[in-house]
């Protein structure tokens, strides 16, 4: 397992724990299906709240880590990436404490299966070196440009 998985995983628990909303009864867990993806670490989904009940366009950014931005060198080929590995429509989870900073986008884990096989979005950009860990507090830091793989 990539090292660098274990501080996402650490960064993604840092969030769940210390999200900024006192007190935390639990999180929300939620479906949806995507939309667009806007960058390397943002994506807009229609939310299925259940009961025949939508919320359309909303804004989603992944915890736990950080990605090129689209005006940065990378980020259009982050952007297109992100966009290979989850085709318009595809279903995912999500899990949510609270708004984004920049509301009303909102601050997700968001999970998506392959081949049946449940995946952590934000780990597996940060196993490819699309996107770095980042617990959200600091300098946000940029992923490797041109992109290192192994």
């Amino acid at each position: 397992m990539d090292p660098n998985f274990y501080v996402y995983q650490a960064a993604a628990t840092r969030w769940l724990q210390d999200s900024g909303t006192k007190p935390k009864p639990y999180e929300f867990r939620l479906n949806a299906y995507l939309g667009e993806v806007h960058d390397g670490d943002t994506i807009v989904v229609d939310v299925d709240w259940g009961k025949r009940r939508w919320e359309h366009d909303q804004p989603i950014r992944l915890v736990g880590c950080a990605a090129r931005e689209l005006r940065d060198p990378g980020g259009p080929e982050a952007q297109v990436a992100l966009a290979a590995r989850l085709p318009q429509g595809t279903w995912l989870g999500l899990r949510t404490l609270k708004d984004d900073k920049f509301a009303p986008r909102w601050d997700c884990i968001v999970q998506y299966y392959v081949a049946g096989v449940l995946h952590d979005l934000a780990a597996d950009l940060i196993d490819d070196g699309w996107a770095v860990a980042w617990s959200g507090h600091g300098e946000q830091p940029k992923p490797a440009w041109p992109r290192v793989t192994a």
